[in-house]
């Protein structure tokens, strides 16, 4: 086993990996096909938005519920599954014409989605050694420019030789080889699993993981990780909730086509990656403190849509590069508030809890900003709309900033 314990940390890794940029494919080909599929007739925009929202909300309620699944289900069940379900709500998007059809569809993707994350975190906090486990913690945020990356790009070429439909099929077929992938590399790792268990699971956690349950809310007040749901509230707004308008945004502020849109959106994912390695290198060697570091995110997000309201109207690769930088601060805050807090849980048995249930008011919150968005930039124009990701933006950075001392003092009870 001592060869294994070489080799299979870094194969679990890339496991992870790969399933979690994935399910970014399977999950961004709706944002990216809307303006097509309204064009077509088979939605209006507002109804468009819905779509969207429906999905974001049961994402968001499935974490709750998978987040506290995970950390008492194996992750190779959770992840596969959930990975073969949202392939399936692809391949029915693709064949689905009718509109309320659609909404269903996409709402039982959000849930299947949902099953990833938190137990792809269980697997980062509980069976990699430590020495492994904080450049893991920073390498899986690369899953989401990765697979945003992936997907645009998909969706650039698809819908500019294609259609819609291939795009939604392209996707499904990518998520049943990655669970058939993912079955086979989790088989073929049982034993170092096992091994992974017996020493590198903290031995408090094995003697508190039924009590922990009841532990959690008081661990989240006492800990001062309850300010945590505050910033990943408007995190969520800033993250996924504009994120699911911007290739509309592009759409109706400059005139470009939709798949013009995602080619000019592709630049979002290589800068974002660039805010999630920042953030973790002024954390690690600078503030040490989690939400010191996002409370620095949103302030570069405030300013980078400053920016975008000021400057970025005057051309769309401007506005573009806007985009980028209070995006790409976004994802530097989220993998603070998502990845790093709660391996902090790890030794409690609570990690996958904490992540469920911040990644659900994550996308609660980009639920209700998804169709917010919509309204407002349907009735005042993109230009409010702009101002409204400001005061998201400033209202996160002073919720994070009130929080820092008790986060500083709660955390110490983790270690």
């Amino acid at each position: 086993m001592k060869d294994k314990t070489k080799s299979s940390p870094y194969a679990l890794f890339a496991l992870c990996w790969l399933a979690y940029s994935t399910s970014y494919i399977t999950k961004l080909c709706y944002s990216i096909s809307m303006y097509e599929m309204a064009g077509r007739g088979l939605f209006t925009l507002a109804f468009g938005g819905a779509i969207g929202t429906g999905f974001l909300a049961c994402y968001g309620c499935g974490q709750l519920v998978n987040g506290r699944l995970g950390d008492k289900i194996n992750p190779k069940y959770m992840v596969g599954i959930g990975l073969v379900l949202s392939s399936f709500m692809n391949f029915a998007m693709g064949i689905t014409q009718a509109k309320y059809l659609l909404l269903v569809v996409w709402c039982i993707n959000g849930f299947g989605c949902s099953m990833l994350w938190a137990p792809v975190l269980r697997c980062i906090s509980e069976y990699l050694p430590e020495d492994i486990k904080i450049k893991a913690g920073t390498y899986i945020s690369a899953t989401i420019p990765a697979g945003t990356l992936a997907a645009y790009g998909l969706g650039g070429l698809l819908l500019k030789t294609s259609s819609y439909k291939m795009l939604f099929f392209a996707a499904g077929g990518i998520g049943i080889i990655m669970s058939w992938v993912w079955f086979i590399g989790m088989n073929r790792l049982k034993d170092y699993l096992v091994y992974a268990k017996e020493n590198y699971i903290p031995a408090c956690k094995k003697n508190t993981r039924e009590s922990a349950d009841s532990r959690f809310i008081p661990l989240l007040l006492s800990t001062g990780a309850i300010f945590a749901v505050g910033c990943i509230l408007f995190n969520g707004v800033l993250k996924d909730g504009v994120t699911l308008w911007l290739p509309v945004y592009f759409n109706d502020f400059f005139g470009v086509s939709g798949s013009a849109a995602s080619t000019i959106l592709l630049i979002l994912p290589v800068i974002n990656l660039a805010g999630a390695i920042t953030a973790v290198k002024l954390n690690t060697k600078i503030f040490r403190n989690e939400l010191t570091t996002a409370c620095a995110m949103f302030g570069i997000s405030l300013a980078g849509i400053i920016l975008l309201f000021v400057f970025g109207k005057y051309s769309v690769i401007t506005a573009a590069v806007f985009v980028s930088l209070f995006t790409s601060a976004m994802l530097g805050a989220n993998t603070m508030l998502l990845t790093f807090m709660p391996m902090r849980f790890a030794s409690v048995g609570r990690a996958s809890t904490l992540t469920g249930f911040l990644d659900a008011c994550s996308y609660l919150a980009s639920a209700l900003s998804a169709v917010t968005i919509g309204l407002v930039a349907e009735n005042y124009g993109w230009n409010v709309t702009v101002i409204s990701w400001a005061a998201v933006a400033a209202a996160g950075l002073a919720v994070s900033a009130v929080g820092i001392p008790y986060w500083s003092r709660g955390r110490t009870t983790l270690d």
